[in-house]
């Protein structure tokens, strides 16, 4: 069922709000996939990013096994560090803006490979209708940096550049 019908059978139905906005996430959950072999070396990679709408100005990777954090950085209250998992959803806080006001919000994070270059980190926020994707293609020394979001809330969607700010060791 699309999350559009399933939405909408909510509103007529005697279901309650928190039992429509688990159905959603659950009909939304994106699939657990097997970490690439040939995955990009991420650990430590910090990129800076070109201009860009949020005003995102560097997107720092830590992977440890089938765990990553994606550390933000805007410079402001946003900056946050993001858990996710290959294997199973993480609980964490992020910071959403929303009525020009930034509020904490609960969030489930889910990380997959969609290919050796593609990696897709999707976040729930719980409390809300929101679901934030970030498409992030890596290309040798540069990341395109896909923000997608499903409800509009005069937040656009970008794609961001980022240069590889530091080269690692590759031994």
């Amino acid at each position: 069922m699309s999350e559009d019908i399933t939405l909408r059978s909510c509103r007529y139905e005697t279901k309650g709000v928190w039992d429509c906005k688990y159905q959603r996430i659950y009909n939304s959950v994106p699939a657990i996939r097997p970490v690439p072999a040939k995955m990009p070396m991420i650990d430590q990679n910090c990129y800076i990013m070109n201009e860009n709408p949020h005003g995102l100005q560097k997107a720092i990777f830590h992977l440890k096994e089938k765990q990553l954090d994606l550390q933000v950085i805007y410079g402001d209250d946003r900056d946050n560090n993001l858990p996710f998992d290959f294997t199973r959803p993480m609980h964490a806080q992020d910071v959403f803006n929303k009525d020009i006001s930034l509020h904490l919000q609960e969030v489930v994070t889910y990380a997959a490979w969609q290919d050796e270059n593609t990696l897709r980190l999707t976040l729930f926020y719980i409390e809300t209708p929101y679901t934030v994707t970030y498409t992030i293609i890596f290309k040798n020394e540069l990341i395109d940096f896909q923000f997608n979001i499903n409800v509009s809330l005069n937040i656009p969607e970008y794609t961001a550049i980022g240069e590889l700010m530091n080269v690692q060791s590759r031994s």
